[in-house]
């Protein structure tokens, strides 16, 4: 039997509603200020069970299989009277894989540590038949087993985390974190000659923080230090067989690490206006060996390693100041540079003739200086009018000579208009219009000429994260209180996207959202609240067909075509909480999400060529629990959650790997937890 860990009163994450019923929703100023001062203690056991296997409801809870799970959680919490000293052990999760343990010993005000463990799986919703063998280790055959099977790649995470706490008094303190965390297991993978491998996963991320920082009437700092590494523990993986046995070894992330230094303040020169900055600086490199290649792919560049290196700076800094009742301003500026020093190093083949490709490293660069001045005026009957103004420029490394083969910009700059209208229009009614309008341009796309053909292979596109672009974005905001006991929120915000520059690539593209929540006191003790939304986002992009090839460079274009890509997601739930007399805690959740996938290409396809259909992905939820006291310390409770989940997703369906691997899940899943627990408090 399997066993998992909550809070003093949880299923893990799904019975966190639970969390709002550990106590009487309703006690007394006493009762809250015995739990304060004297918190109980408690222990939860129980049984839950799953009826299927699943890759949705307990993706992330470690409830993914079929079966029986123990249902463990403990608190335990002491206090020394004589000294304030307190000791908290929470357990959560207990014999699940996303447990978490943790241990708390403070004396508030003065200093603490703790000690904390946690783990999070990953299980795949994707089912892979394979004969792949050694799947799980850097060294795998395509189609080494006998016959196909079934796997799933699952990956888990476990964490510890240390930290401690000193407050030397006169306002200052400081802080130290630290933590480990180890990454297991397997996911997608493949190379180019369409064989199915599997990624090992064995790595560690470690991460360090140090922080000291002051605290008086008008004055704050704090500096620190923030470090991290990634060890990969698998630097290669070998795989032989297939059709892609010449693509063997294959490099797998190498490691990294980083290290930054940070300073900050805020002074408040009077009670309505305060300054602040921040100071920080870095470095991050990867140095790991380059791994051995074998001889027919020499290593041409002299070099056993990349050199990577990346420098960063930055400086922030923000005023805030009401200048006279009616009048507040804000203003913020933000410098930041990336500085790439990795070195030039031509690793790809000798330039062709006509071509502007050299093969060398591009170093990423890029600098960022931004700035916001925002102004709130306050009129009568309640409105206020806000203004704000917003210029964000980048400007990237371009090297020197040749461009390489994507179309680059040295310089972009981005300008945001904001205007928002707020008012309180009574006690029960406050809404908010907001219109914001930005444009991006800049310095002229530079182009390349592709391999061989001398055709401008890429001139014709502009990136979407540097295209000339007119966005205006328009939102709406309500919340209305009718009476005491029924309360309403309303938000729709729709945005509006037109790409110029280059006459292929991204166009247009349009966001639309609606949403409405609301509550209703039924008595005393019970509530329903209940909520929708709907979304939509689209987009169209413009591109053109290859007619003929040369090593792998486009020498005859063909048709223009255009793919009008879009998705509409609606959702809607009903909460109802409530308590009855006797003490019966009550709940019951329903929800219902639906996203539709279009993808409307037009353009004249070939023989045997149909166009991709749509693509639909909904989930229906019902949970009911429930909690009653059999004694003044003992109480159990009980959940049932379903689930129904379905897809028409095509992605993988009609596709097998030259190998013969196929990518399967099922297209629907109906899958039922059911849970009950006693709890015992002390």
């Amino acid at each position: 039997m399997r066993t998992r860990i909550p809070t003093p009163w949880t299923f893990s994450l799904l019975t966190l509603s639970l969390l709002a019923l550990m106590r009487p929703a309703f006690a007394d100023e006493t009762e809250d200020r015995r739990e304060l001062t004297a918190p109980d203690s408690s222990v939860s056991v129980g049984v839950g069970s799953i009826n299927r296997d699943n890759g949705r409801l307990g993706q992330y809870l470690g409830l993914h299989e079929r079966g029986s799970y123990g249902l463990i959680d403990i608190l335990s919490v002491k206090r020394d009277d004589a000294t304030g000293t307190w000791l908290r052990l929470d357990v959560r999760n207990l014999g699940l894989t996303s447990r978490d343990v943790r241990i708390d010993h403070y004396r508030q005000g003065d200093w603490g540590y703790f000690l904390q463990w946690n783990e999070i799986p990953r299980a795949s919703q994707y089912t892979i038949n394979t004969r792949l063998a050694g799947i799980g280790t850097g060294t795998q055959v395509v189609s080494g087993e006998p016959a196909m099977r079934d796997v799933r790649l699952d990956t888990l995470r476990q964490a510890v985390l240390l930290g401690f706490d000193k407050h030397f008094g006169n306002g200052y303190d400081a802080q130290l974190r630290m933590k480990s965390e180890d990454k297991s297991g397997s996911r997608l993978f493949g190379r180019s000659s369409g064989d199915f491998l599997a990624e090992p996963i064995d790595s560690t991320i470690s991460q360090i923080e140090a922080t000291l920082g002051y605290v008086g009437k008008s004055f704050q700092w704090s500096a620190g230090y923030n470090g991290t590494r990634y060890d990969n523990h698998v630097t290669a993986l070998f795989a032989t067989g297939g059709a892609g046995a010449s693509f063997s070894p294959i490099a797998l992330p190498p490691g990294n690490h980083g290290h930054q230094f940070h300073i900050s303040g805020a002074y408040a020169f009077t009670s309505s206006t305060r300054a602040h900055a921040k100071l920080s600086w870095g470095r991050f490199t990867q140095d790991d060996a380059f791994i051995a290649v074998p001889t027919a792919n020499p290593n041409l560049t002299g070099k056993t390693q990349l050199d990577g290196r990346i420098d960063t700076r930055l400086f922030a800094a923000g005023l805030s100041s009401r200048l006279m009742p009616t009048l507040s301003v804000n203003a913020n500026i933000r410098i930041e540079d990336r500085d790439d020093k990795t070195p030039a190093v031509r690793y790809g083949a000798a330039p062709a003739a006509g071509s502007t490709f050299d093969g060398l490293y591009e170093p990423r660069s890029i600098g960022t200086r931004f700035a916001k001045l925002e102004g709130t005026y306050r009129l009568p009957a309640g409105l206020s009018l806000v203004a704000a103004l917003e210029q964000d420029d980048k400007e990237r490394f371009v090297p020197p000579g040749p461009v390489v083969t994507v179309a680059a910009r040295e310089k972009s700059e981005e300008t945001t208009w904001k205007l928002e209208v707020r008012r309180a229009m009574s006690e029960s009614l406050n809404g908010t219009i907001a219109w914001h309008k930005s444009e991006r341009d800049g310095s002229p796309l530079l182009t390349s000429t592709g391999f061989i053909s001398g055709l401008p292979t890429s001139n014709l596109v502009a990136p979407f994260h540097v295209a000339d672009r007119e966005r205006d974005k328009r939102k709406l905001t309500l919340d209305w209180t009718p009476t005491e006991v029924l309360s309403f929120q309303f938000v729709g915000e729709d945005s509006d996207d037109q790409y110029s520059g280059r006459p292929m690539g991204l166009r247009e593209g349009s966001s639309r959202t609606v949403s409405i929540d609301a509550s209703l006191a039924l008595a005393e003790a019970w509530q329903v609240t209940a909520w929708a939304s709907r979304s939509t986002t689209s987009g169209m992009q413009v591109t053109q067909t290859c007619n003929t090839t040369a090593a792998n460079v486009c020498t005859g274009v063909g048709q223009v075509w255009t793919a009008t890509l879009g998705n509409v997601g609606n959702a809607a739930g009903v909460s109802l909480r409530g308590q009855f007399k006797s003490g019966l805690e009550l709940g019951a959740d329903v929800q219902r999400t639906k996203d539709h996938a279009d993808f409307d290409i037009q353009a004249t396809y070939p023989t045997g060529v149909t166009p991709p259909p749509t693509s639909n992905y909904s989930v229906s939820r019902l949970k009911l629990f429930g909690r009653t006291a059999i004694s003044k310390q003992m109480s159990v409770r009980a959940e049932v959650t379903h689930e129904r989940w379905s897809t028409d997703d095509w992605t993988w369906a009609n596709w097998a790997f030259a190998d013969g691997t196929r990518v399967l899940q099922s297209p629907r899943q109906a899958i039922t937890f059911l849970g009950v627990a006693v709890q015992y408090r002390f």
